[in-house]
């Protein structure tokens, strides 16, 4: 992967995860923030998926080549954040939903051992069942995350006919992950186009081009509401809004593959490439977490959100505590990945990096 591209896959991890969070603090306030209130939520998890998709793919086919490496790897960088978020959701919650900020009332019911089961497995979205871990939102996307590993670790690894069973896969996780699986597919085919090196410069500029500008004019037209998209989360999928994800995901993996095309002989100042790749670093904590984070302060902190000052209170917290969290979770993989590395392969000689 030229640096080019993966200094603009670690660019957009950054700016999904933040649309992500406004997308939330839009919902909470009830009010400002509109601009972004088409592009929040789903449009950040789509874009999410597909760069999963080109991320695994390429990592397979360049330094985890067998199943055991494959495993390490996924295990070490799902439970370095996502055991940590279940944590800081369970304290928050039995700590702060008794105080009268707590912003979501009474909407997170069921059992808490079969919601913190479900999370721990991943098996929160099998079948289209819906089950929320505690307060934590966002946590969903990772009942569909972590099937698309299974079944696309099957695919690959698994010798001959045998990879048929990865179809038996999908059909236990049931048809919506199915269906949303195509996204990261998606990403993985766009991974192997690049590396095919199928378009020259000035026609991937072109590409980019176009996929940016439709891009935009998307937002604009869902914006106006010239376009019915209802933009629900995933778990909520109903049948009209799968043409709105798939050309949303269709312009980002063409842009992609433009941008890779274009730039690939160009180099990218090492100062920019560490910054934006710090930065990524921290959000698939900043993901998993700001629910719990913002829960929190909202809880002691009793600010106004229908206010710039409150908007802000709320966004820098989030992100400075993500900051430092991270320092913890996934800028600290080395010990789950020995954990892995001990249970899956034991005579191996030392850990892969993990992406």
């Amino acid at each position: 992967m030229n640096k080019v591209t993966s200094g603009y896959l670690d660019m957009w991890r950054v700016i999904a995860a933040v649309v992500v969070v406004l997308g939330h603090l839009n919902d909470w306030s009830g009010k400002g923030l509109d601009l972004f209130r088409p592009a929040a939520g789903a449009q950040g998890v789509l874009v999410f998926f597909v760069l999963s998709g080109f991320v695994i793919s390429h990592v397979v086919t360049r330094r985890e080549g067998d199943w055991r490496s494959y495993a390490i790897a996924r295990g070490a960088r799902l439970y370095s954040v996502a055991l940590p978020a279940l944590v800081l959701t369970f304290v928050v919650d039995a700590l702060c939903a008794p105080l009268p900020h707590w912003i979501l009332g009474d909407s997170v019911t069921g059992s808490p051992v079969l919601q913190y089961a479900a999370g721990v497995t991943f098996l929160t979205e099998v079948w289209g069942r819906h089950i929320q871990i505690g307060s934590n939102t966002p946590y969903w996307s990772m009942g569909y995350e972590v099937p698309f590993y299974i079944c696309f670790g099957l695919a690959w690894f698994l010798p001959g006919r045998w990879k048929w069973l990865s179809l038996g896969a999908v059909a236990i996780f049931g048809p919506r992950i199915a269906i949303m699986g195509l996204l990261w597919l998606l990403g993985a085919g766009t991974q192997f186009a690049c590396r095919r090196r199928w378009l020259g410069a000035r026609a991937g500029a072109v590409l980019f081009g176009a996929a940016m500008l439709s891009w935009a004019v998307f937002q604009v037209l869902v914006h106006r509401g010239a376009i019915g998209w209802s933009n629900t989360p995933l778990y909520w999928h109903k049948l009209r809004d799968l043409p709105g994800d798939f050309f949303v995901a269709g312009l980002f993996a063409a842009s992609i593959l433009g941008i890779d095309a274009a730039c690939r002989e160009r180099a990218v100042p090492a100062a920019l490439m560490r910054g934006v790749q710090w930065i990524a670093g921290a959000t698939f904590t900043l993901y998993l977490m700001h629910v719990p984070i913002a829960q929190a302060f909202l809880s002691l902190v009793p600010v106004r959100l229908d206010t710039a000052a409150g908007k802000v209170a709320l966004l820098a917290t989030i992100l400075l505590a993500t900051l430092a969290i991270a320092e913890v979770t996934e800028r600290r993989k080395q010990g789950w990945q020995r954990l892995f590395t001990r249970l899956l392969a034991p005579r191996a000689a030392a850990p892969l990096p993990v992406r």
